[in-house]
């Protein structure tokens, strides 16, 4: 055999080998050691993963054990708990059956009754002591039961259509608009003053005459009439109380102004010649939300239905969406919103239309639907957005009223301004839709701007004139879609022998501008106008284009009014659910729910009767039939159970005979819920009792089935260490062995 000194073959070979039997028996002797085969990923990594997912489970099982535990102590104070108040109202039920004794004079129940109210009290005592960690267990929170809410929603409203104006057989060329794309209202720009709406509610009316001393929310009840809201009251709201009717409603605004007052969802009837609302003073907001109905059934109405005072701000609401509609049924003077028929002083107070929909029908009306009563006056106009239809027989939509009889004084408005703003009129005779009233109305200067008006009448301009009326100032429209029809005044201009100052139009629709006598835009019939001027350019009221066709085309058909939106209030029973959960799985919402019913002695009632008045205890169904016999003491039973009927352990009263007897019935019914309430406790802890038994017994399978999957075979791994242990002994003999053989090359060497 070779003999080397560089490299010892034999050495190396039996290093290696005996370095696997070392790390062999490391390996058994920690399986050994810890009992399992699977220490680590390395050693098996799908039985690891699965071993793992068993530990958590058999964790997680451990825990929902000594939930389920803690489930069953928190049941036996409830338990504890309702046993003591079956104890009260046994000892109760003696009470009264003592008290039903007429060996008891009434001072001895009157005794009797003392204790049976201490009784009452014991029992809300031990409800509430019944706790379990803080929670009070008896006192309805972890019950199922019914909640009333109450709100409003939003019926939407049907659109109403628009009159169908005429078509002149030749329109007229001045109808295009430069721009086309801005002519009209924007309904997204809704303009509101900023006043704050009250919330805060404070009382129901229900009186003839009622002072408002406090700032907040009235409920309106029938039976309400002359509020009167005081000095330095300001923000008043008021709403309707559930089906109420309400008539003669009169609201007097505070004597110093500044009132914001508030309406909604309110229908009122007025057959007394006042004003539904009567502001005072200047700076006053009305604000109405939902819709508002307002009749006026009078003969003669010579009030304003609401009355500006001083000045007034109307707008429907934050949104804007709000309606406000008033139904005449009389010959109207005074206005629909701004001042009375004949008010002596030439008032200036402003009116201020920010958003809403106004909506006045059915009236022979002198005064303007917005604007002044029949010979009164207010100062300047602005409409800044809203829906206006007005559906009456005659007279202003907005501005001035008429003077009505020739030599009168007449009446007036300041400046109107217009703008962003829907306006359907329908039917009108001698006045225009925007202008002055009638013999001898006057208004000042009219500015139209982005605004969809649709009009017709008989002897008014369209928009301008009334018949009659002989005035200076101008009138100005812009990015305006008109339709606006007359028979003798103008569409635009002067009435039938009136006279308006000078006319300017810029970028409208025209389309459906005409007169049948009258010029379309300028002059009515033997009318008289100022300078016109048509997108910059001056334009000849005798420009045959802007006369009426020798062939008339078809006529105006007029437009329905829509409804407005309506909010409705409502009332529903929703059921809630609070139970106590007791988690008794390794999942989410696998658990328990225990519902536990009030025990309180207001609580503490049986079922007589169903919804339907029928009888439903089968002991009272015996008790009655076991009467059949005796009618007269059969009908004493039966009334002394709907006595009893509805009625909790809280009202039982020993103070007669008779009222111990229902006291006996009560107590009866209050028995029976409690003992029905202890039932569904003890089916709650047996079912608990039962959970707890299986978690023990899935703890058990699945342990069983972790030890399979991870536990070490002793023997085996015994045997394997002892194997591994021998190698490595014999490893290091040969290890020994091969190393003394490179003396051989010494004593070679040596020879």
């Amino acid at each position: 055999m070779a003999l080397s000194i560089l490299n010892n073959g034999t050495s190396m070979l039996t290093l290696g080998e005996l370095t696997k039997n070392i790390s062999e028996s490391g390996r058994r002797l920690q399986k050994v050691a810890s009992g399992m085969k699977i220490m680590g990923a390395g050693d098996d990594a799908a039985n690891y993963a699965i071993s793992e997912k068993m530990r958590v489970r058999l964790r997680s099982l451990e825990q929902d054990d000594q939930n389920v535990q803690n489930g069953v102590c928190l049941l036996k104070v409830a338990s504890g708990g309702i046993e003591e108040i079956i104890h009260e109202i046994r000892s109760m039920k003696e009470l009264a059956i003592n008290a039903a004794n007429d060996s008891n004079s009434d001072l001895d129940r009157a005794t009797i009754q003392k204790e049976l109210d201490h009784r009452r009290k014991e029992i809300d005592d031990i409800v509430y002591d019944a706790t379990y960690n803080g929670k009070v267990l008896l006192d309805g929170t972890y019950s199922k039961h019914a909640i009333t809410i109450s709100g409003t929603r939003e019926i939407p409203g049907i659109p109403g259509t628009p009159p169908i104006p005429g078509k002149p057989e030749n329109p007229s060329p001045i109808a295009e608009p430069v721009d086309p794309d801005n002519v009209g209202p924007d309904p997204s720009k809704v303009v509101h003053s900023g006043a704050k709406e009250p919330t805060n509610k404070v009382a129901t009316i229900n009186t003839q005459d009622y002072t408002i001393t406090k700032a907040g929310v009235y409920t309106l009840a029938k039976g309400a009439g002359n509020i009167q809201i005081a000095s330095g009251v300001h923000d008043v709201k008021f709403v309707q109380a559930g089906g109420a009717k309400l008539q003669n409603i009169f609201i007097k605004g505070p004597d110093d102004g500044n009132a914001n007052i508030w309406i909604e969802d309110l229908t009122v009837k007025e057959t007394v010649d006042d004003s539904f609302i009567r502001f005072q003073g200047e700076n006053n907001t009305f604000n109405f939300k939902g819709s508002n109905n307002v009749t006026v059934s009078s003969g003669n109405s010579h009030r304003a239905v609401v009355h500006i005072g001083g000045g007034l701000t109307a707008e429907g609401g934050v949104d804007g969406k709000g309606a406000f509609t008033i139904t005449d049924n009389s010959n109207m003077w005074g206005a629909g919103i701004g001042n009375d028929d004949r008010e002596t002083a030439k008032s200036t107070a402003p009116i201020v239309i920010n958003s809403g929909t106004y909506t006045e029908k059915n009236s022979n009306r002198w005064g303007a639907m917005i604007g002044s009563g029949c010979w009164s006056y207010v100062g300047d106009i602005t409409v800044n957005g809203g829906t206006i239809h007005d559906l009456c027989v005659q007279d202003v939509t907005i501005g001035s009223g008429s003077g009505n009889v020739a030599g009168s004084k007449g009446s007036g408005c300041g400046k109107i301004t217009v703008k962003n703003t829907t306006i359907v009129t329908i039917t009108k005779q001698g006045d225009s839709a925007i202008g002055n009233g009638c013999d001898g109305g006057i208004c000042g200067d009219i500015y139209i701007d982005h605004c969809d008006i649709q009009t017709s009448n008989q002897n008014a301009a369209g928009i301008g004139g009334s018949v009659n009326g002989s005035w200076p100032s101008s009138i100005t429209v812009e990015n305006t879609k008109l339709s606006a029809q007359s028979q003798t005044g103008a569409g635009i201009g002067s009435g039938k022998d009136g006279t308006v100052g000078d006319i300017t139009i810029n970028n409208c629709d025209l389309t459906y501008v005409t007169s049948q006598s009258g010029e379309y835009v300028g002059r009515g019939l033997n009318g008289q106008c100022g300078k016109v001027t048509i997108n910059g350019k001056p334009f000849s009221p005798d420009d045959p284009t802007n006369k009426p066709p020798s062939t008339p085309g078809t006529p105006s058909t007029p437009g329905t009014p829509g409804t407005p939106a309506k909010v409705i209030s409502f009332t529903e029973n929703l059921a809630v659910f609070n139970p106590l959960v007791i988690h008794h799985g390794p999942k989410a919402n696998e658990a328990v729910n225990i519902y536990i019913n009030d025990m309180r002695s207001h609580a503490l009632k049986g079922r007589i009767t169903n919804g339907h008045g029928e009888f439903v205890d089968p002991e009272d169904l015996e008790r009655l039939k076991k009467l059949n016999h005796d009618p007269e003491a059969r009908l004493e039973y039966e009334m002394l159970l709907r006595e009893a009927d509805g009625r909790a352990l809280d009202d039982a009263s020993v103070s007669t005979r008779h009222d111990a007897n229902v006291a006996i019935r009560i107590i009866d019914g209050a028995l029976d819920y409690a003992l029905d309430q202890a039932t569904t406790v003890g089916a709650y802890t047996s079912r608990l009792s039962m959970t707890d038994a299986n978690i023990a017994n899935m703890n058990g399978t699945t342990t069983a089935s972790e030890s399979t999957i991870r536990d070490a075979d002793m023997a085996k791994e015994i045997s394997g260490f002892t194997k591994a242990n021998i190698l490595s002994q014999s490893a290091q003999a040969m290890l020994a062995q091969s190393n003394r053989s490179l003396s051989s090359v010494l004593r070679l060497l040596q020879s």
